[in-house]
């Protein structure tokens, strides 16, 4: 399925706001490398083009990331990991949901499924990762078209 595109991404899912431990407000620019290299790993991966097509989020996100996570960035790497490997999951679960008999998938891809998937993926939790993983959450759910369907009778 085509992808909404690396500016289209990084517009929807930046700034990430969120409030530190000890209640400082701060945000993840749009104009930050983590913005643009996230985004441009999101858009490499949003590759499902046919109902049995799942996505390639966790591979993008490892190539995309592959200098963090031979520094030693262990937990931040993990959790970017887990971003991928949180729509992966959904993905799959759409794609293995096919039904040939009524020309539909018999499961949605869902936000709140996909932020659950990253969040339990994650090594780390704090409020930026919730706050991101929300966002990425929710930016391809609503993103994501589900190509293949049948229009409704």
């Amino acid at each position: 399925m085509p992808s909404p595109g690396v500016d289209d991404i990084r517009s929807e899912l930046f700034p990430v706001k969120f409030t530190v431990e000890g209640g400082y407000k701060t945000q993840i620019d749009e104009n930050s490398a983590m913005a643009s290299r996230l985004s441009a790993a999101l858009d490499a991966g949003w590759v499902a083009a046919i109902p049995s097509t799942p996505t390639t989020m966790t591979t993008a996100i490892t190539t995309e990331f592959a200098d963090i996570s031979a520094t030693g960035h262990g937990k931040g790497h993990g959790f970017l990991l887990a971003i991928g490997m949180g729509i992966d999951q959904e993905v799959t679960a759409w794609a293995g949901s096919w039904d040939t008999t009524t020309g539909k998938h018999k499961h949605k891809v869902e936000s709140s499924k996909i932020h659950a998937a990253i969040l339990k993926a994650s090594p780390t939790q704090s409020n930026a990762v919730t706050a991101l993983s929300n966002a990425v959450a929710a930016m391809f759910a609503s993103n994501f078209s589900q190509e293949g369907e049948k229009p409704a009778d």
